[in-house]
């Protein structure tokens, strides 16, 4: 909610009701919520239990502005917002037109 920085996202009760889930997070899942400006998208850095219907959640990187009070948390298609570090380049050779993979270097907006 409110106020939050840093790299643990206090949360409480599921819209579902649910007030206790067993391994609901594990480490390396994604989770995002709103600023109010962007969507957040966050790793979860440690796994995490919903015990009493309330929980740290570990994540990385830090929070950079604070979700609101009672914002939704994102946990099946999380979104963020990201540029490129560096133009695309793809191999200009004959045969190159067909390609297994492709990496890229993304850099979080934060404004």
């Amino acid at each position: 909610g409110a106020g939050q920085t840093g790299t643990s996202l206090d949360v409480r009760e599921t819209s579902s009701g649910t007030s206790s889930i067993s391994g609901m997070l594990l480490n390396f899942d994604h989770l995002s919520f709103s600023n109010g400006t962007n969507n957040e998208m966050k790793m979860v850095s440690s796994d995490f239990d919903l015990a009493s219907g309330t929980g740290t959640i570990q994540i990385w990187p830090e929070i950079h502005e604070s979700p609101a009070d009672g914002a939704a948390i994102e946990l099946s298609s999380p979104t963020g917002v990201f540029h490129l570090i560096s133009d695309l380049e793809f191999p200009n050779e004959p045969g190159a037109e067909i390609f297994s993979s492709i990496t890229v270097d993304l850099v979080e907006d934060i404004t």
